[in-house]
């Protein structure tokens, strides 16, 4: 259906992708790579993990040094959803979503080997490497939260949430495309949330390899998590996912 007249907030709710191709036209690559690097894309998170990888965060002058190609509006339009040769891990968007969640940015690190840990009990980051805060608006910062907060409600478009009774959540569906080593198009499903919106506790991030809808499929596995980490009865029907 059409979605009328859009708002920031709204666009953040439903995904819009037309609203952010223009804004990223408006602004442009450079500004979007910028701020993409203030969030830690890009670049390693320095996880006490070996391996980590930097990812990719594209720009005109990237572009024709490794690719000998000019910069075109439709390259902006891919970066500023996140699609073309952006690259991320999802360490990398996990620290966007404490970033968005706390306005500062913590070093990342390995607290134990349990999956699910109580809050009362978690690993100090402040204790390990500080987190200092990072320079954005609080009205921008409410702007994001409240989108993210419509996202996960009836409306938004990660209706595994929408009947969720915990703590009040904000999140983000994703749907990256990608191509197969058959040649055909796929799709990977991504999901952030962190909880509760007004005192954070605990952000997950879940990526689907080649899982199609990041609402189908990703966002359940959050839910669960989400749900044991809090304590709170769960009645979704996994078996929908």
């Amino acid at each position: 259906r059409t979605e009328g007249v859009v708002s920031w907030v709204k666009a953040l709710t439903r995904s819009n992708d037309i609203f952010f191709y223009k804004v990223g036209e408006l602004i442009g690559p450079d500004v979007l790579a910028s701020w993409a690097k203030v969030f830690g894309f890009g670049q390693a998170t320095g996880i006490d993990l070996p391996g980590e990888v930097e990812g990719l965060i594209p720009t005109p002058a990237w572009k024709e040094k490794f690719k000998g190609e000019k910069w075109f509006l439709g390259n902006t339009y891919h970066m500023a959803i996140g699609q073309g040769d952006v690259l991320t891990t999802p360490l990398q968007v996990n620290q966007m979503t404490n970033i968005l969640a706390t306005n500062k940015k913590c070093q990342l690190h390995v607290a134990n080997n349990q999956m699910i840990k109580p809050a009362r009990n978690a690993f100090s980051i402040a204790d390990a490497g500080g987190c200092p805060n990072v320079e954005i608006s609080p009205d921008i910062l409410d702007i994001i939260k409240r989108g993210m907060v419509g996202a996960c409600k009836e409306g938004g478009t990660a209706y595994p949430f929408f009947n969720w009774t915990g703590t009040e959540v904000a999140c983000k569906t994703g749907t990256a495309e990608y191509i197969t080593k058959f040649g055909k198009y796929a799709t990977h499903a991504w999901f952030t949330v962190f909880a509760p919106v007004d005192d954070p506790q605990i952000s997950v991030t879940v990526l689907i390899e080649g899982g199609c809808e990041g609402s189908k499929i990703a966002a359940p596995v959050a839910r669960k998590i989400l749900a044991t980490y809090f304590g709170v009865e769960d009645n979704y029907n996994y078996d929908l996912a």
